[in-house]
């Protein structure tokens, strides 16, 4: 069971629970989370799940374990909703386009502060270059192995849900948990520096672009919210 908009708490009582039931027959288990799930993940592991429990390796995918600066840009405008009385269709809409800003996981996204990575468990970072979900500083992690991607295609140019299906990130997941060994970095420099180059380019515009972006979901709701009242009004007058 997995609720997307649940908090992250519960949502890791869930994992420790099934990793738990999954140990009692199984030799080694290795998680891979793609998103939200990678905090979730850290969150079980702060909440006891470990190496004890035979999880061997945690490979993730675009995971904010920073936190999500998406997150901390859309609490602000939610307030400001809430002030001016139009905060449901303010959540109508950023449900529509992402998330919905008044959900436990929204909130959660926006506090949380990477950890310590998990003791005696193999673990590997994956993000694309192009993510403008989760930026550098949302999925950094102090003393984690990581990689930045460039997409291979255009196909996969949209890095966050790219990175799911990008054939050189398959290939690192694979290499992560089928031999535990560190994946190798094939890429010689000019392709990590461009990596790395991208990335910060994506990091720099988004605390300047996320705050705009919510600020038109605000002035939308507005809009919205008048044009919903003004034709309950035109209605009942006509009645």
């Amino acid at each position: 069971p997995y609720d997307t908009r649940g908090s992250i708490d519960s949502n890791a009582d869930h994992l420790i629970a099934e990793v738990k039931e999954l140990a009692k027959t199984h030799p080694e288990i290795k998680i891979v989370a793609h998103s939200m799930g990678g905090p979730v993940v850290d969150e079980a592991f702060r909440r006891g799940l470990s190496a004890g429990d035979k999880v061997t390796t945690y490979v993730a995918l675009a995971a904010p374990h920073n936190g999500s600066t998406e997150a901390q840009a859309i609490l602000p405008r939610l307030a400001q909703a809430s002030l001016l009385g139009i905060a449901p269709e303010f959540r109508a809409i950023t449900a529509g386009i992402a998330q919905d800003a008044g959900s436990p996981a929204v909130l959660d996204l926006a506090a949380i502060r990477a950890g310590p990575p998990p003791a005696g468990v193999r673990r590997v970072d994956l993000r694309m270059a192009t993510d403008p979900i989760v930026t550098a500083p949302d999925a950094w992690t102090p003393g984690v192995e990581s990689r930045t991607l460039l997409p291979s295609s255009l196909r996969y140019l949209e890095g966050h849900g790219g990175i799911t299906a990008d054939p050189q990130a398959i290939g690192l997941i694979a290499a992560a948990v089928g031999s535990g060994l560190p994946p190798l970095d094939w890429r010689g420099w000019l392709l990590q520096f461009a990596a790395e180059r991208v990335s910060s380019d994506i990091a720099q515009v988004a605390p300047f672009a996320y705050p705009a972006i919510a600020f038109l979901v605000l002035v939308g709701a507005f809009g919205w919210a008048l044009w919903r009242r003004r034709k309950i009004l035109t209605f009942g007058f006509v009645a």
